[in-house]
Formats: structure tokens, C-alpha cells, sequence
């Protein structure tokens, strides 16, 4: 079994680093702009930041980092949001 660690590290782009507790400096803003490839500037913004705060840093990332992988990433990360709970 890999260590989850290397499994991150093979689908993250993010230079963010995993948020292992509550009292986390990284904001919306420092995530989003990391995300750029993923997340369109448009009229959805209020769906990602309300998401963000519903998913917590961890989940979110997890989920952008997974949507990468895949064949169109922002349309992916956008379903992985809405459906979330059957995202493993």
C-alpha cells in the first residue's frame, strides 16, 4: 500500500500544503488563486467559496487535486462539488 502522502503528492499541482488542523493561515483568496485552472472567473465564484467553507480545506483540495486528473478539470471539479458524498 503507498503511503498517502505519495498518493497526494502524484495528483496535487497545488503549491499549497495539506491543512492538518483548524488554526490554518491559508484563505479563499490564497486557494482560489492556486486553482485558477479549475475554477472559471465567473458567476459560479459563490458556489466554489460556498462549497470551500462547507468541504473544508482538506476535502476541497482532495477533490481539485482528483479533478485535475481527469479529462476536463474544471467541468469535473464543478460535478465533484455538487456530488461530493459519492466522491471516494
Amino acid at each position: 500500500m503507498q503511503h498517502v502522502s505519495t498518493i497526494e503528492s502524484k495528483y496535487s499541482n497545488s503549491n499549497l500544503p495539506l491543512v492538518n488542523n483548524s488554526n490554518s493561515t491559508v484563505t479563499v483568496a490564497d486557494v482560489f488563486i492556486n486553482l485558477i485552472d479549475i475554477i472559471p472567473d465567473d458567476e459560479y465564484k459563490p458556489f466554489y467559496v460556498k462549497r470551500y467553507k462547507e468541504l473544508g480545506y482538506n476535502r476541497f483540495m482532495e477533490l481539485a487535486n482528483k479533478a485535475r486528473a481527469g479529462r476536463a478539470p474544471a467541468r469535473l471539479f464543478f460535478w465533484m462539488l455538487k456530488n461530493n458524498e459519492i466522491v471516494k
